[in-house]
């Protein structure tokens, strides 16, 4: 839940200033074709990592490996 809110924003944020030159004076499907390809890799990424960040028997697992 809040994995998709930390990952989501910097993600688009990122591509955003990675693309937006390249997307200047396009048609208006083919930015919105792109927006909604970030977006859908932004919660696809947060999903994964969700599964990971939010498991709580999995990181104290590694604390417990790691001996924090």
């Amino acid at each position: 839940a809040y994995t998709l809110y930390l990952v989501h924003f910097p993600f688009q944020l990122l591509c955003f200033g990675l693309l937006h030159k390249a997307l200047v004076n396009k048609p208006l499907l083919t930015v919105l074709g792109v927006s909604m390809a970030v977006t859908f890799a932004a919660v696809l990424l947060a999903s994964i990592l969700a599964k990971y960040v939010e498991n709580r028997a999995w990181i104290l697992q590694l604390c417990k490996r790691v001996k924090i």
